[in-house]
């Protein structure tokens, strides 16, 4: 669909974004995780949140997934240090909060070290599209890759929730 009507006009990072998404859609298509109509509905709200993601101009790098267990750290008790990561085969250069998408919880400490995300109006919604995003990668990672049913029921939830109420209410 993005190639026929070429809705975007982007080459920053929502193109970047865009892409991503219809490669893991190639991957669920034929699957039965979504059906064709919620792949679409998927890639609609970002197309519709184009200028929202083309906001960021400076492309960082992110992990792609960022949890307690691919952080790598140095230290003892309270005097711990990120020293590293792993598992970093969703890196991508993009927008920082990419690595904080909403819905996933970080300890204050971590976020601390880390830094302040925006809290911007723009930034609020990409983290919300980054969940989606999440949710919609995650149903396919742990349907397919990991053979893990149970644990894909949540995000393909997600995904419909958000289909289902919209990405202001995700």
């Amino acid at each position: 669909a993005l190639q026929e009507e070429d809705k975007t006009k982007s080459s920053g990072w929502a193109q970047a974004l865009l892409d991503e998404l219809q490669e893991w859609r190639k991957r669920i298509h034929g699957t039965g995780i979504f059906s064709e109509e919620e792949c679409e509905s998927v890639e609609e709200i970002f197309l519709e949140h184009v200028s929202v993601l083309d906001e960021v101009n400076k492309p960082l790098l992110t992990h792609g997934d960022v949890w307690k267990g691919n952080l790598l750290v140095e230290g003892l008790r309270g005097d711990c240090r990120f020293s590293g990561w792993v598992d970093a085969d969703h890196a991508m250069y993009g927008d920082p909060e990419f690595d904080f998408p909403a819905g996933r919880r970080f300890s204050t400490d971590f976020m601390n070290g880390y830094g302040a995300l925006s809290d911007s109006e723009s930034a609020r919604i990409r983290r919300r599209l980054y969940r989606l995003f999440y949710a919609f990668r995650q149903s396919y990672i742990l349907t397919i890759r990991m053979h893990d049913e149970a644990q894909s029921i949540p995000q393909r939830e997600t995904v419909r929730r958000i289909l289902r109420d919209g990405i202001d209410d995700a």
